[in-house]
């Protein structure tokens, strides 16, 4: 009895195209830089700096991995530097700390142009890039 739109599949397969391609939703909560994390983290991320600004590669790359995965279900960001320094809490699905840390480890590389970025675990696991040679 009710009107039902058509989809025209050349008009589906466009929206999915586009979508698939546009840029992924910030999901980090701003925090002030006074306040502390609202819960422990099942991992954590800091962007430091050696006085020149943090890995803005990295943090492209870390923000755009939260945006678009359905491991991480709350994310927090306190911004604390003057470099741009800032940490970001992560609070994930049951049993995947492990993944999402060694997803976010795999991006951070071993030496660090700008500032150190480092990456921690509830289970223990912790990574810190080196000072760049």
């Amino acid at each position: 009895m009710g009107w039902e739109p058509e989809i025209n599949p050349a008009s589906l397969a466009l929206v999915l195209a586009l979508a698939a391609g546009s840029a992924p939703v910030d999901r980090i909560e701003w925090l002030g830089r006074d306040q502390r994390f609202s819960a422990p983290c099942d991992v954590e991320v800091s962007f430091g700096s050696y006085a020149s600004g943090i890995n803005a590669e990295v943090a492209r790359e870390v923000r755009a991995y939260v945006g678009r995965s359905r491991d991480v279900t709350r994310a927090q960001g306190v911004r604390w530097g003057r470099e741009g320094e800032w940490d970001l809490c992560l609070t994930v699905r049951p049993k995947r700390a492990s993944k999402v840390y060694a997803d976010i480890r795999r991006m951070i590389p071993t030496y660090a142009r700008q500032g150190p970025t480092s990456v921690s675990s509830k289970n223990g696991a912790r990574f810190e890039s080196k000072q760049g040679r």
